[in-house]
């Protein structure tokens, strides 16, 4: 066994910690954050909210099945 740091080894672990910094920032992210009108109708999944989420006056009509 090596008993010294190969410049491989550092890159690839500074790799991994950025790369797990980025996702455990993705998960902090909340609504609040978000700027007004920075998200559009193409950001969101179709099916993915509820009338619950939606202001009163402004809830899509439902097809009927």
């Amino acid at each position: 066994m090596r008993k010294h740091l190969t410049p491989s080894l550092v890159i690839s672990c500074l790799a991994l910690f950025i790369s797990l910094g980025g996702g455990a920032y993705a998960l902090t992210v909340t609504g609040s954050n978000v700027k007004s009108g920075s998200i559009t109708g193409a950001d969101i999944k179709n099916q993915s909210l509820s009338a619950v989420e939606f202001a009163p006056a402004r809830c899509p009509r439902t097809a009927s099945r």
